[in-house]
């Protein structure tokens, strides 16, 4: 379903091409640290911006700019903050593949290898809300937020089997922050501080939690692809107008 164009997208497409040109595959924790402190961040902003935002008025450009840099800048106090060793492994890769008949296609923001833990799928999240607990971005998963189920699987296409999966959460205007999950079974080191007791930022994750909503992804693709789209009835209708599924949804139209 292709999103709406906001500044926020258009700033976080430009993050992707800003990263791409700082980061490096193969480049190891103090380098990445040394070329996101010695790249002049608000030059390439204003490049980038310059080159990419030319239909867009003179404030939407120093906006732009702006959120650009900060995020640009939050992405380097991010790695600072960043546990262990490692090093860089995939780096804005495209991924393609069908598991068990439903088509994915999708890209890897980068992929970094953490000594001690394994591979660590990383996704830089400028534009919604992502969550600033593990409880809570586990909550979603057992519920219906597919992102690190499908990706876990989607990492194996590129013979990658991720031990972990870390959101960088860089919104324009507020507090960045790193958030994720363990996928792998046992005892490993966290690649991102755990937080505090209440506001933990990172735990483990159950592997049968990652299979149930795989299975509850898939069967939804089956339901939609065989016409069957046969959704429970539920007492509180008022998400209904506004529900992804409501042209194709067995309830009467008459409760919406």
């Amino acid at each position: 379903i292709k999103e709406p164009d906001s500044i926020y997208l258009r700033v976080g497409n430009l993050v992707h091409d800003a990263l791409k040109e700082i980061i490096t595959p193969g480049a190891t924790r103090d380098e990445i640290r040394a070329a996101l402190h010695d790249a002049g961040t608000r030059e390439i902003a204003e490049r980038l911006v310059s080159e990419k935002f030319q239909d867009a008025s003179a404030w939407m450009r120093d906006l732009s700019v702006k959120y650009l840099d900060d995020m640009l800048r939050a992405v380097a106090a991010l790695e600072a903050e960043r546990e262990g060793n490692y090093t860089v492994r995939l780096l804005e890769e495209s991924v393609d593949g069908p598991i068990e008949g439903m088509p994915f296609s999708g890209r890897f923001d980068r992929v970094d290898d953490v000594e001690g833990l394994g591979a660590v799928v990383i996704d830089y999240k400028v534009s919604g809300s992502v969550d600033k607990t593990y409880k809570t971005v586990l909550k979603k998963m057992e519920q219906n937020f597919w992102q690190i189920p499908v990706y876990a699987f989607m990492a194996t296409f590129k013979d990658v089997k991720p031990a972990a999966f870390v959101y960088y959460a860089l919104p324009p205007g507020d507090k960045s922050h790193a958030v994720g999950v363990q996928l792998a079974p046992g005892t490993k080191p966290a690649p991102i501080p755990l937080g505090t007791r209440q506001h933990l930022r990172y735990g483990p994750v159950d592997t049968s939690v990652i299979a149930d909503a795989m299975a509850r992804a898939l069967g939804l693709h089956r339901s939609i692809v065989e016409g069957e789209c046969r959704y429970e009835r539920v007492e509180d209708t008022k998400f209904c107008p506004n529900c992804y599924f409501a042209r194709i949804c067995q309830r009467s139209r008459a409760s919406i």
